[in-house]
């Protein structure tokens, strides 16, 4: 290859590389900011059902505080960026739901993620539910110890920053820049990872090696062994 086609070569990948890594410092920042304006967004909406939960346990009991949270779940779940809501209460004492859409009351909640939870009493999580990436905030409604959280999808949550760039740009353009980094590195990897198939092992050509070697015979064994990463090999 001729230096000047290597050296073009080699700009080119200097500004994809410069490109993608401007590109990659912008979404990285644009979801860190996105995910804070969000926590802080379902910690309002936690605070608001857990009020009224709250309402309703002191008025009737634990039955009609469990059907408020159901109804808040509705509300909740009428609000854009809520579709995916879940709202949940566990009894800290024996590790029971209180509320939860998709289980029963009194029934166990052997989570992983509610036991961390319910280590931190207050906080957000990240975590798996059922194969999907979920973002919960959460806190201890006191005195009684109940865990009371709202979660939601994380594709719901980063949902607004492709939609931010679809607003910005054609749907054309946030293609390619999301498919923009792949080929960066697949270009990077092709020019910096030398294919060293059949090179002999650097072992046989170090002095060391050389010198260890009292023959031929000797020195083609340990050439093989290691050239072919078996016992011996250096």
């Amino acid at each position: 290859m001729k230096i000047s086609t290597r050296l073009n070569l080699l700009s080119l990948v200097t500004i994809l590389v410069m490109t993608t890594a401007v590109f990659g410092a912008a979404v990285f920042f644009l979801q860190a900011d996105q995910r804070q304006s969000r926590e802080r967004l379902m910690l309002l909406e936690l605070h608001s059902a857990t009020q009224s939960i709250r309402q309703q346990l002191n008025r009737s009991g634990v039955v009609a505080a469990s059907k408020e949270a159901e109804q808040q779940l509705q509300r909740l779940r009428r609000k854009e960026g809520f579709a995916s809501a879940t709202l949940f209460i566990v009894e800290r004492n024996d590790n029971r739901f209180v509320y939860h859409p998709d289980s029963t009351i009194g029934e166990r909640a052997n989570y992983a993620f509610v036991d961390e939870m319910l280590r931190r009493q207050t906080g957000s999580l990240e975590y798996d539910y059922r194969g999907d990436q979920r973002m919960a905030v959460f806190h201890m409604l006191e005195p009684i110890d109940w865990l009371v959280g709202v979660a939601v999808s994380r594709k719901e949550v980063y949902a607004p920053l492709s939609g931010f760039m679809l607003d910005h740009m054609s749907w054309r353009w946030v293609f390619v820049l999301q498919g923009l980094p792949p080929l960066v590195w697949a270009v990077v990897w092709w020019f910096a990872v030398a294919d060293r198939a059949g090179a002999p092992a650097p072992l046989a050509a170090s002095p060391e090696f050389a010198a260890l070697c009292p023959s031929s015979a000797t020195c083609m064994r340990l050439d093989l062994r290691a050239t072919s990463g078996g016992p011996g090999a250096a």
